[in-house]
């Protein structure tokens, strides 16, 4: 397959979505309580063809700034994606260089005929920290129940409570005591 990367970036857009989650998320792995509130960065990046690649990402207007009227080929390559200088618009050139070959991005990343990705519920954060086992395999419960309620059926779990959070053998316990709450909540239903 051949693409014309030399192209140039002609303008960056980029937009912060705000939103208000079903309930308020917790921590995860690294930060605290998330909070109600969702925000999320997406960037539209254009060619001089017209031709555009959205995504998300953070990048700041200094450093898109310093990506236009650059060529295609010195942010990112086939097959491998992004140089270093493409890296704060990754998500963004995958998905500009599908379009300039015209193919779905799934493909252009080598699958071979249709995919269906089925969608997830990720708000299950780490919101059991002050509570038992059997609250926390209840929290998780209606955790669950709420994503139902949204329409999911399969669910991310974030884990990574020992050391962090709680100490390490308590907080690797109840990872995995989390990490079977749903599922067993699921299979009696």
């Amino acid at each position: 397959m051949t693409v014309d990367l030399t192209e140039r970036i002609s303008t960056i857009e980029k937009v912060t979505l705000h939103g208000k989650r079903p309930r308020s998320i917790g921590h995860n792995a690294r930060i605290g309580t998330h909070g109600p509130g969702a925000q999320d960065c997406v960037v539209r990046i254009h060619t001089e063809s017209g031709t555009v690649g959205v995504g998300w990402s953070r990048i700041e207007r200094e450093n898109a700034a310093q990506l236009l009227g650059k060529r295609i080929d010195e942010l990112f390559q086939l097959p491998d994606g992004c140089l270093e200088a493409g890296h704060p618009v990754d998500l963004c050139l995958w998905d500009l260089v599908a379009r300039l070959a015209d193919l779905p991005l799934y493909k252009l990343l080598g699958a071979r005929g249709s995919r269906e990705v089925e969608l997830y519920d990720g708000s299950i954060y780490i919101d059991d920290l002050e509570l038992t086992d059997d609250e926390a395999v209840e929290l998780f419960h209606e955790e669950v129940r709420s994503g139902q309620e949204h329409g999911y059926r399969n669910f991310k779990i974030k884990i990574g409570r020992g050391a962090r959070w709680m100490p390490i053998a308590e907080g690797l316990d109840r990872d995995v005591l989390v990490i079977h709450a749903p599922s067993l909540f699921l299979r009696h239903r």
